[in-house]
């Protein structure tokens, strides 16, 4: 249980830090105010994605640990499982199942951030929520709602077109044996032909419904940490 917690707050720290500093460099490189508002969802798209693709190279060896916890491959110390997959599948077992989870996760990154920070957008016009962030607060429970709001929001709409690459991801990091699954779309074919194809949508309910209080927490810690920040360092948003 440990194991999960902790690496899923140090993965999300790098992946916010990411995408805010590749966000403001490429606003930084607008000559304009006018030109910044014109390119400002390409930037939030492509900022998502870089962050995404970061959470795949470290998030990848994290992930195969988990699953093979979760599917009990492995009974121990999650550092053990760690090292029992490096010694007996190379380097390389690590990162089995990558490619369904780029798919998972880089473009659906960009939308992800694309959601939340365009509802966020509308909210600021509406309502001004972030008049007392450099207060180091997120304002009023109401203004706290809307961020919640959000984050919900981001997360379901990201999530909803990517579960079959998840299913998949899934089955090939459970999987000891490298050449059961030669590929993403070898899995793919497989999981049809034997399951039908539902078998590509299993727990996607329960995956949609977690996310969305998952990711209005998320942001929610997100916010509040960025309003701290901007009490001690001067940063953009």
């Amino acid at each position: 249980m440990f194991f999960p917690l902790i690496t899923s707050g140090a993965l999300n720290s790098v992946v916010f830090a990411v995408y805010g500093q590749h966000l403001r460099n490429l606003q930084g490189l607008c000559k304009s105010r006018s030109m910044r508002e014109r390119e400002w969802r390409a930037h939030v798209m492509f900022a998502g994605s870089v962050a995404g693709a970061t959470q795949v190279m470290f998030g990848c060896p994290v992930e195969i640990v988990k699953v093979r916890l979760q599917t009990l491959q492995y009974v121990g110390h999650p550092w053990l499982c760690l090292r029992d997959i490096i010694v007996r599948e190379g380097i390389w077992g690590l990162y089995r199942g990558i490619t369904p989870m780029m798919w998972r996760d880089v473009l659906p990154y960009g939308v992800y951030m694309l959601v939340y920070e365009y509802m966020i957008a509308i909210e600021k016009r509406l309502h001004h929520i972030r008049q007392d962030q450099k207060a180091g607060t997120i304002g009023s429970p109401y203004e706290a709602s809307l961020v919640a709001t959000a984050g919900a929001l981001a997360g379901v709409v990201s999530w909803m077109f990517i579960v079959p690459f998840d299913v998949v991801k899934t089955v090939m990091q459970s999987e000891t044996d490298p050449t059961v699954h030669k590929s993403m779309m070898h899995c793919f074919r497989m999981l049809v032909r034997r399951y039908g194809w539902r078998s590509l949508f299993r727990g996607s309910i329960m995956i949609i419904a977690r996310a969305a209080p998952v990711n209005s927490a998320t942001f929610l810690g997100y916010e509040w940490c960025l309003g701290k920040c901007h009490q001690y360092f001067t940063i953009d948003r």
